[in-house]
């Protein structure tokens, strides 16, 4: 499941900064050890959250006797999933303060020292010292990372396993079962409210590790910039509150343009299939944009993090 994700697994594991840098790190000499290590986290957050999850429909049905035991138990799960949600999109700050405190020093200090004069000296390329210096980063970072991506993960599983097995109020059809019958009467509708759950679904555990990846390189940007940790460090924290603002500003750009080209179209004569159209279209926009931003912030941060590095001003 971590496979892909873990940064060990890109050839540059083979570099010799990589080597040096991590050959007193034996957990991390492996991908095997690193997917097990990725993978036992997963399964106590998975653990704590179900935990929290039964006791709060524990607690619910104690104490409540004016609803059924169908509805206390639908109620009290569907409030548990949406503070569970808010806590995976709130825990996206974690990673950006794990990745500038592992990387705003990654730079600068070898500089002080003159770890980094000596590796200049070397015929080593430089755009591959620093891309592999960043994968060094994303794995100093990855802990936080599993942890986030666990809850999101997690969430999204209670969630499945709420829409099989819950029934509420006087329907006695789960969500599952309702939205399978949504299938035999109206395939294509049903087929495009499934592509825009999931198509959600994949954003939100995707999103963490784009994210990493690219405040990870921002942070190597800013510790090849400035040379004292200690404003490395201030400035870090302040490119995190810019990139946040940036995403706001951003996102509420494109929620006002999805409105005004939605005032363009008179939804009264729009079928249901236009409108689910309409909206998966611009969920995949969002996501693009998303997706391009961190892409660019990533490329762009390790561009300028070589440029200062090697060549300072």
């Amino acid at each position: 499941m971590f496979n892909w994700m873990i940064p060990y697994a890109n050839h540059l594991q083979h570099h010799p900064v990589y080597f040096f840098e991590t050959h007193t790190k034996r957990h991390r000499r492996t991908l095997q050890m690193m997917t097990r290590t990725s993978l036992i986290w997963f399964y106590y957050i998975f653990m704590l959250m179900i935990a929290a999850w039964l006791f709060v429909i524990w607690r619910d049905t104690r104490s409540a006797s004016t609803f059924t035991f169908d509805d206390i138990l639908y109620i009290a799960s569907q409030q548990t999933l949406t503070w569970f949600f808010l806590i995976g999109v709130a825990a996206s700050l974690l990673i950006d303060i794990i990745a500038i405190l592992a990387s705003v020093g990654s730079i600068n200090r070898q500089r002080t020292s003159g770890h980094w004069d000596l590796l200049q000296l070397t015929t080593l390329d430089d755009r591959t010292i620093i891309h592999t210096k960043h994968v060094i980063i994303q794995l100093q970072a990855w802990r936080m990372f599993v942890v986030v991506l666990s809850i999101r993960l997690t969430t999204i599983l209670l969630f499945l396993i709420q829409s099989l097995f819950f029934a509420h109020g006087d329907d006695p059809q789960t969500i599952a079962q309702s939205f399978l019958d949504y299938f035999s009467y109206d395939f294509p509708n049903a087929a495009l409210t499934l592509a825009i759950v999931v198509n959600l679904g994949m954003f939100y555990l995707l999103e963490p590790f784009w994210r990493l990846r690219a405040m990870t390189a921002l942070g190597m940007w800013i510790s090849a910039r400035v040379n004292r940790v200690t404003s490395a460090l201030i400035s870090g924290f302040a490119m995190i509150i810019l990139v946040w603002l940036s995403h706001s500003f951003g996102l509420y750009a494109l929620y006002w343009l999805m409105r005004w080209t939605a005032e363009m179209i008179d939804f009264s004569y729009v079928t249901l299939t236009k409108a689910l159209l309409f909206l998966l279209f611009w969920l995949l926009v969002c996501i693009s944009v998303l997706y391009l931003y961190y892409w660019f912030l990533r490329r762009f941060s390790l561009q300028r993090a070589t440029e200062h590095a090697f060549n300072p001003t």
